[in-house]
């Protein structure tokens, strides 16, 4: 039973790690190259090998945010999902290169295509859901 225990506590930290690294590449794609008006450029391979992406502008300190990320990983855990978080208070520049006025604001990606920014967790969830079939 521990044996079992730590072989699954392994494996979720290897999971964590390697969504960490994901994270840290794509935030040195963005700090490369710089979000203008919309950040349809932000590492391009990774928000294209998922039929849905997200880019999730948010702060530690916003409820709201932190309600929205629990969401967000529940579903990349359970359909998959392309998820990146970008904390605002680390990344001010990068939130104001990207006309982020307000937190939590979503960029959704379907099929490497920028569909939809909206700052509601629910029209990002029924967009999942449609295409994540």
């Amino acid at each position: 039973m521990e044996d079992r225990l730590t072989k699954n506590l392994i494996k979720l930290l290897v999971i964590v790690a390697v969504f960490y690294y994901i994270g840290l590449v794509v935030l040195f794609a963005i700090s490369l190259s710089g979000c203008k008006k919309t950040p349809d450029i932000l590492a391009p391979r990774l928000i294209t090998e998922s039929k849905v992406s997200v880019l999730a502008f948010v702060a530690s300190w916003c409820e709201p945010c932190q309600k929205a990320k629990s969401i967000l990983i529940a579903m990349r855990f359970n359909k998959g999902l392309n998820v990146f978080f970008i904390d605002i208070d680390k990344l001010p520049e990068m939130a104001e290169s990207c006309r982020i006025t307000s937190v939590p604001t979503f960029f959704v990606y379907v099929k490497g295509k920028r569909t939809t920014r909206t700052q509601d967790i629910s029209v990002v969830v029924r967009i999942v859901k449609e295409n994540m079939k």
